[in-house]
């Protein structure tokens, strides 16, 4: 059996690692090696099949045993060999002894599969198909070298099974059955046999190989696309980083002088300068939590939660965040309900399934309009608490609801109904990052003009 790995002769070998041609190399030799001893119980059991099932004359069974035996009893160090590194990445060296036993394996694959076919009809034994099939693997996952290295090997094989034929000095098994005619073969026809297989050889060679060189190449294209684009995020979250430092302390600073004038600590000002500073004050406020916005995106990159997090009361948590927007609910003259089980505990990050819940409930004051309904609530469902913010609301609009988890996309056009409404169009990109990130999902249902129902769900502790 050919071992379809090889080293890569190409100007990018030194990515092998992440190509996973090297990487993976132990776990696959660990495979065929696996698969060997599987053809050799077959190898084996054909035999046995052939001579007393199906009656075969001349089968020699004791010599296909042998053979059978051969592959096991080379095939146990190789096993043991791969197995070092099934755990791990190769070191250098590793990967060395591992290029040295596949090559080896190889070749002691091709001796085995000769003799098979010299005990079951030489050069005209249907079973020279196989070593087609060790071409095919081999062009398929070596790069072209080895392939055709593969292919001459297989070549010389059955070279060495005609010139012994026609020679007479190792004249083939012939077993009733097997091949249709045991009389000597012509020479024209040994070489016309050995003419067609090379060109089989050659042919499928070239081709399998194109197309392995061909989706290599694609593979690579990938890689470095990936490499680009992590390049790129990298920077992105660079620049984001370099951007809230230097916008944070000038806007927090511009609030405070706007607040301070607005109080009068410099002395009175006139109703129209005082609505002007509580315009500013207002863009002011917005600027801050788009600021506050990129700051929990860049966090949720950054961060690494697993150690933040912890058993999670949602029922407290509910009435919390109800508490605080109640009040504002009910200036807007909407109907604010929270319903939640007696015992509701979910396994996340507090501050950011606070966040998440909070932006659910913002949200639905934000597009209901006055007279409409704002219910909260909280079921445990098969292992995981669901958390559902449903209105009666404008609704969202089909064109949108397939992106409505993106970044920057608002919710809602303007609608008279509303009023003016305000937004960075970062929050529900926010809560899908904040409860996948704690290994949970978000969802939502929604119809125009009949409103929608947000909603998230996190694992309880000690669910699987």
């Amino acid at each position: 059996m050919s071992d379809p790995l090889g080293t890569l002769d190409s100007p990018h070998a030194r990515r092998r690692a992440l190509l996973t041609h090297d990487r993976l190399l132990g776990r696959r030799v660990y495979v065929y090696a696996i698969v060997r001893f599987v053809v050799a119980g077959a190898i084996a059991g054909g035999a046995l099949f052939g001579r007393y099932v199906a009656g075969v004359a001349g089968l020699d069974v004791f010599g296909i045993f042998a053979v059978a035996a051969y592959m096991a009893a080379y095939n146990v160090p190789i096993m043991l060999t791969a197995g070092q590194s099934l755990d791990s990445e190769p070191t250098p060296e590793r990967l060395v002894t591992l290029r040295v036993v596949k090559h080896t394996a190889t070749l002691l694959d091709y001796l085995a599969l000769t003799a098979v076919i010299w005990f079951l009809g030489g050069v005209r034994s249907p079973f020279v198909a196989f070593y087609l099939f060790h071409i095919v693997i081999a062009s398929t996952l070596l790069p072209l070298r080895a392939a055709v290295v593969s292919a001459f090997t297989a070549g010389a094989m059955l070279v060495a099974l005609a010139v012994c034929e026609a020679t007479g000095v190792l004249p083939p098994r012939m077993p009733e059955g097997v091949v249709l005619s045991t009389a000597p073969l012509e020479p024209s026809a040994i070489v016309t046999i050995l003419l067609v297989y090379f060109v089989l050889f050659a042919l499928v060679t070239t081709l399998v190989s194109n197309i392995a060189a061909m989706l290599r190449h694609g593979e690579e294209t990938l890689v470095d696309q990936a490499e680009e684009l992590e390049r790129l995020n990298d920077q992105r979250r660079e620049l984001l980083q370099l951007t809230l430092h230097n916008l944070q302390s000038p806007v927090a600073a511009a609030a405070m002088l706007m607040a301070n004038l607005r109080n009068g600590l410099c002395g009175e000002i006139g109703d129209q300068q005082a609505e002007q500073v509580d315009k500013a004050l207002r863009r002011l406020d917005s600027i801050t939590g788009f600021i506050r916005d990129l700051g929990m995106l860049a966090r949720l990159e950054s961060d690494d939660l697993a150690g933040q997090t912890e058993p999670i009361d949602i029922r407290g948590m509910l009435d919390e965040i109800a508490a605080e927007h109640r009040e504002r609910a009910a200036e807007l003259k909407l109907h604010f309900t929270v319903s939640t089980p007696t015992h509701a505990v979910a396994l996340g990050v507090p501050r950011l399934v606070r966040e998440a819940i909070v932006n659910y409930v913002t949200n639905s004051i934000k597009y209901t309009p006055a007279g409409g309904s704002i219910s909260v609530k909280a079921n445990d469902e098969d292992g995981r608490i669901r958390v559902e913010v449903a209105d009666t609301g404008i609704g969202i609009a089909p064109d949108k609801q397939d992106r409505i988890f993106g970044e920057y996309v608002r919710l809602a056009p303007k609608d008279p109904r509303l009023g003016k409404t305000e937004g960075t169009g970062l929050g529900l990109s926010i809560v899908k990052k904040c409860i996948e990130r704690q290994h949970g999902r978000v969802g939502f249902a929604s119809e125009p003009d009949h409103g929608s129902t947000f909603w998230l769900e996190l694992p309880k502790p000690g669910a699987g």
